[in-house]
């Protein structure tokens, strides 16, 4: 029974948490880069879609601005909708110097905040997934050292 939690404790680690830990990983370095290198801009909200349900009032919000080579570009994310949004506006946007596709909405001070805040959550969850492997051998070891001591 102790060999069973022990191999689903490190599953768990390895199915279960890899996954989320690698996703925020590369999540992370394309911010980091927005971080570094990114330009403050201008976007005009062109339209508001609400999206899901839960306690929070979300939406998939539509930007335009002006990219690098002068273009329009579109950016398309669910933001948090406060009560003073209105379509038509402008708000911050960081974009990227170079490619369009790579914005955010916000300013490069709430954009770092984002950053760390994420890279606390992903060291939090290596943290976990490497507690689960500790607990999952723990528990193994322990069950190869009572059947040893039984057969004896």
């Amino acid at each position: 029974m102790l060999i069973f939690f022990g191999f689903m404790a490190l599953s768990s680690a390895v199915v279960l948490v890899s996954p989320i830990v690698k996703r925020g990983r590369d999540g992370l370095q394309g911010m980091a880069e927005l971080v570094d290198t990114g330009v403050e801009a201008e976007g005009r909200l062109v339209r508001l879609d609400p999206v899901g349900g839960g306690g929070k009032r979300r939406a998939r919000a539509r930007y335009e601005f002006v990219g690098p080579a002068g273009e329009t570009a579109v950016l398309e994310w669910v933001v948090d909708v406060v009560p003073d949004m209105e379509i038509g506006r402008s708000y911050p946007i960081v974009r990227h110097p170079q490619y369009v596709s790579r914005a955010q909405p916000g300013t490069s001070a709430d954009l770092a905040e984002e950053h760390r805040r994420g890279a606390k959550f992903v060291q939090g969850l290596k943290r976990f997934r490497l507690g689960l492997v500790a607990f999952g051998l723990l528990l193994i070891a322990t069950a190869a050292v009572l059947i040893a001591t039984t057969e004896a």
